[in-house]
């Protein structure tokens, strides 16, 4: 019991050998056991559920990695790689003919 009167209660591991999970991890995999086939759901096929959860993410995140540096590849350059010609060529020209005296349109713009 503790100084202010209420009870707590120590929730400790039941195996040190099982890898650390999150709340929310341990319910989505007992929502997808739940989900699947299975109704008996016991703490062998959570933690499976789990790694295979965790798997499909590394895959995932391995393949966009590997398409972005194939991306990333001499089509795609900066301004700075781009010779000065070139680049005076993208410039848009200004528009011939601008009045100045009349006030310029409202242009809707986000702020954040």
């Amino acid at each position: 019991m503790s100084a202010d009167g209420k009870t707590f209660v120590e929730a400790t591991f039941a195996d040190l050998r099982r890898p650390r999970i999150s709340l929310w991890e341990q319910r989505m995999a007992r929502k997808a056991l739940r989900a699947g086939a299975s109704r008996d759901v016991s703490e062998e096929l959570i933690f499976r559920t789990i790694e295979r959860q965790r798997q499909i993410v590394r895959r995932a995140a391995s393949e966009t990695r590997r398409v972005r540096s194939t991306e990333a590849s001499p089509t795609r350059r900066s301004p700075r790689d781009i010779p000065w010609p070139e680049l005076a060529l993208r410039a848009q020209p200004p528009p011939a003919n601008v009045d100045y005296s009349k006030t310029p349109e409202d242009v809707h713009v986000e702020v954040w």
